[in-house]
This record gives C-alpha cells, structure tokens and sequence, in this order.
C-alpha cells in the first residue's frame, strides 16, 4: 500500500486526487494539506490539516501529491526535497531557475520528484485508466516516443519514484 499525502486538498484538482485515492486498491491516504477549510473531515480518520512539514513528519507518507499555488510551490518543493519525500506536483509557476534548482536538491537528498504543471481532469483520468488497464496487462508500461527502449512500468512512475534521471518531456519533468 502506497501511502499518500494531498496538498492543496481542497481546491479543485486536489479534491479529485483525494477520489482517486480513496478509490484506489493500492493506494492509501495518509493525510490531507490545505490552508482552507482546515478540521474538514475527508474520512472517519482523516480531517484536513494546515501545517505542511509537521503533518508529513507525522504521518510520513510515501510520496506527496502538490496542486497548491504558483506562489507557494517553490518553497513546498524544498520541503519535500529537506524531508526526503518523493513528490508529484501539479501546479504551474515555476521558472526554470527554479526547475534547476528542484533537480539539484532533488539529486542533493537523493529524492524523486515529477513536475508535471499541465495537470488535468484528464491526466488524472488516464492515471485512472492506466490502473485499470493495468489489471488486464502483466506489463503495462510508459513507453516515451523520444526515449526508444526506456520503458517505466505507470504505477512506478506515478507513486515509486526513484532519484536518477532529470527528463523534461512535453512540459512534464521526470526525476527518476
């Protein structure tokens, strides 16, 4: 089980992660992060919490999903990269000195991160889809047109992250 914290929780992208993973069999939500509606109840256990570092220091989840706002994003990325924890970010903002920056902590403390700022309803429907499809294919793979014979099985690019590749491709960035 793959434990996942959602920052920005409550906005309109964050709440169709939240969805998703409590839908999910593989995955579990660890916590959810937002400066709004704080005490809101997600689940009989869960209930929104403010306090980024102290919550992801608590509940210590595997990876953390971002869909916050472009004027906090680069510093909830630090975070993450100071705490060790792979994340997946979904909002837009950065600069490329910024993006540079990511990948030098991200390679610094040894820790995974996707930027993929074009985030939709429909990315996160075709993540729905792939785990679905991925039920009826011992193999299913991310297989990128421009990295012949790269090959990543989806659930391990979306949630298992490992540090060692920086890979930009059609606005999405890849730390693997």
């Amino acid at each position: 089980m793959i434990k996942v914290a959602i920052v920005g929780a409550n906005g309109k992208m964050g709440s169709e992660v939240v969805k998703l993973v409590l839908n999910s069999p593989e995955l579990e939500l660890a916590c959810a992060i937002d400066k709004f509606n704080v005490g809101k109840k997600i689940t009989d256990k869960i209930e929104v919490k403010e306090d980024i570092e102290k919550t992801i220091q608590t509940e210590k989840p595997d990876v953390v999903v971002d869909f916050t706002q472009p004027s906090c994003i680069f510093e909830n990325i630090k975070l993450y990269m100071k705490l060790k924890t792979k994340a997946v970010i979904g909002t837009t903002g950065l600069s490329k000195e910024q993006i540079e920056e990511i990948e030098k902590l991200s390679k610094e403390n040894n820790t995974g991160i996707i930027i993929a700022p074009n985030f939709s309803i429909g990315a996160i429907l075709m993540m729905k889809f792939a785990a679905e499809a991925s039920k009826y294919f011992s193999n299913a793979c991310f297989a990128p047109s421009i990295l012949p014979g790269f090959f990543v099985p989806i659930n391990i690019l979306i949630f298992s992250i490992s540090p060692l590749y920086f890979i930009y491709i059609y606005n999405f960035y890849f730390l693997f």
